[in-house]
């Protein structure tokens, strides 16, 4: 044999077996980029870029985020610090001049009674105490049935120790503060407390609409202008 001739070596015989697999993996490879070319691709939008697709909702998870929900609309917007109420005031009625009367040691003990006898009334009602005032209590309810209640209550307790109180309700809207509450139905429950008789409970029409159908009963007072509201209010007092 010449030098220059190089023996390449037996040929490779590919018996049945190595054939079926070189077919398999031929078929795999063009079922791939057969399905790479049928794959839904992003649409797209008339400046070329892929066009975002849809946010689908998930659950416990809103279909838009707020700051889409608050272009869009589709969120309302709740101010969470306000809430539906009925507010009551009360005050002890001529508290500086039995202050006066009585002195500072034994109008303390006074206050400590009337204290004790509203906070009490305000827990069988379900009432939250907002703030003393002093010589009266600040106070909401859920519920505007239970204010009457418990307003009444607080008059009549109080008038078994000799101490006469008046008391004002009205609901509404109002708002929700760190340790207080603020509102026009705020307002219009004090100026509602002010013009009440010693010993009574009186409140606004929008309180006894609320009640209607119960075994509550008022006598009218008529309309009256309150101090600092526009419009004057139909006032009613809780027939005890």
């Amino acid at each position: 044999m010449p030098a220059s001739t190089v023996d390449p070596g037996p040929v490779p015989v590919h018996d049945g077996s190595t054939w079926w697999w070189f077919r398999v993996r031929r078929l795999a490879s063009l079922a791939a980029r057969s399905n790479a070319r049928t794959r839904p691709r992003p649409p797209v939008a008339a400046n070329s870029r892929p066009t975002p697709r849809r946010h689908v909702a998930r659950p416990g998870r809103s279909s838009l985020d707020r700051s889409d929900q608050l272009v869009t609309g589709e969120l309302p917007l709740v101010d969470a610090n306000r809430v539906l109420a009925t507010v009551l005031f009360t005050d002890i009625v001529d508290s500086t001049a039995q202050l006066v009367r009585l002195g500072d040691r034994r109008w303390l003990d006074v206050l400590n009674d009337h204290d004790t006898a509203v906070r009490s009334s305000l827990a069988r009602f379900h009432g939250h105490e907002v703030k003393s005032t002093g010589d009266g209590f600040l106070a909401t309810f859920d519920r505007p049935g239970q204010a009457i209640h418990a307003a009444v209550m607080i008059v009549q307790s109080l008038a078994a120790l000799g101490i006469s109180i008046r008391a004002g309700l009205h609901s509404g809207e109002i708002e929700l503060m760190r340790h207080d509450i603020g509102g026009i139905a705020v307002h219009i429950a004090h100026r509602i407390s002010s013009v009440a008789q010693p010993g009574a409970v009186v409140v606004s029409s929008t309180v006894k609409e609320l009640v209607d159908g119960s075994d509550i009963a008022f006598d009218d007072l008529g309309s009256q202008q309150l101090k600092g509201v526009p419009s004057s209010r139909q006032l009613f007092t809780v027939r005890l």
